[in-house]
């Protein structure tokens, strides 16, 4: 019988450990998710020296890409910024490209591609620029009054108002009379819609505690019981609290004691509401196609009519980017809103655009006169 021939540990151990690193190499390099795809493979491109332009262009990936990162290459690199990056897709985006091309470029036709990386793989897409000896015109128009008001108002608020108080006020209650304590508070819509709650309190200074001391908001009963000499305090919940408030003091029935009379001397009764937030004033501009495509800036000018001192920091924002961010004047404003905080240039688009001024700290600022101009190439 022949003999069976011995299996080579050291090779069996040497082929597990290749197939191990063959397997493990395979699983590092499949890709989890699919390349990105750039709907448009090109741009064909007109402008002049000096000239910022912009364009969009649409990646698909499905059904989710991760992280996915935008590099600018070629001749024109480092003239070109993107509305985003390092971003997620979820089937698809749109991501705005700006171009500035610099004072005193030669005329002449100039290219770059912009690469589109995700974990799954690339994509490219090319730019061709015409830059032409002749500046496109710029041209302005003045926002009209519908879509930006010439007078408005921006402020934020924090803190408490007391809106109705009575001082040294009997209220009784027998079998047969009475005599109740009446608060009123009226707030505008706008103080409404940032009350966050309030309270009613009442310094009990004299009472016989036979009947309850009932109080009363918009006719519903809130608070019932029988008090002592002392401070009460009633909260109340930001849905309590209507823009007109009607709060009924009073005292309850004397109970079996029929021959007496209750009675609760108040020294003094309040209402106070407790306010935070803002007062933004926010515009709709509405832009055509070539306006937003040629955006270049708008021009605000506006006279101050009157402000709380000392003002804090006052935001100005232009759809989702902060334009302005800095103490406001006290006078006269006459400035440009052509770049974000960061340096970024605006990005706008044709349609509805967002103009908002706000404060997040306690501010009034009054403005009259206000102007704003779109400027934009043709």
């Amino acid at each position: 019988m022949a003999e069976v021939p011995k299996v080579d540990e050291f090779s069996f151990v040497l082929m597990a450990g290749v197939l191990f690193i063959f397997l493990l190499a395979f699983a590092w390099t499949t890709p989890t998710e699919s390349p990105p795809l750039v709907i448009d493979s090109s741009f064909e491109l007109t402008a002049a020296a000096g000239e910022k332009l912009s364009f969009e262009f649409t990646v698909s990936g499905k059904p989710q890409l991760t992280a996915v990162n935008l590099t600018a290459l070629g001749e024109i690199r480092n003239w070109i910024t993107f509305s985003k990056n390092n971003f997620d897709i979820r089937d698809s985006t749109t991501v705005k490209v700006t171009i500035n091309v610099p004072d005193r470029t030669p005329k002449g036709v100039y290219s770059g591609r912009v690469m589109v990386e995700g974990r799954g793989g690339t994509d490219t897409f090319s730019i061709h620029l015409d830059v032409v000896g002749k500046e496109r015109e710029l041209t302005s128009r003045l926002i009209p009054g519908e879509e930006f008001s010439s007078d408005f108002t921006v402020s934020y608020y924090e803190g408490t108002d007391t809106l109705d108080s009575k001082t040294d006020v009997k209220v009784t209650k027998s079998y047969f009379s009475g005599r109740s304590l009446s608060l009123a508070g009226i707030m505008t819509s706008e103080r409404q819609s940032i009350a966050t709650g309030g309270e009613i309190s009442l310094i009990i200074e004299e009472t016989n505690s036979i009947g309850n001391l009932i109080v009363k908001l918009n006719d519903e009963e809130i608070y019932k019981r029988k008090v002592g000499v002392g401070e009460v305090v009633i909260p109340l919940g930001k849905d309590q609290i209507e823009r007109t408030n009607i709060i009924t003091i009073e005292a309850g029935p004397p109970g079996a004691m029929f021959w007496a009379s209750s009675f609760y001397v108040i020294r003094l009764a309040e209402f106070n509401v407790d306010y935070k937030g803002a007062f933004a004033k926010e515009f709709n501009i509405t832009l055509s196609k070539d306006e937003a495509d040629g955006f270049r800036r708008f021009s605000l000018y506006y006279k101050v009519k009157d402000y709380t001192s000392p003002l804090p920091l006052m935001m100005i924002k232009v759809n989702n980017q902060i334009a302005y961010w800095d103490k406001p004047k006290l006078v006269l404003f006459d400035d440009k809103l052509e770049e974000d905080m960061f340096g970024n240039p605006l990005y706008l688009k044709e349609g509805t655009n967002t103009v908002t001024f706000m404060f997040e700290d306690n501010a009034e600022y009054t403005i009259e006169g206000a102007l704003l101009t779109l400027e934009y190439y043709e």
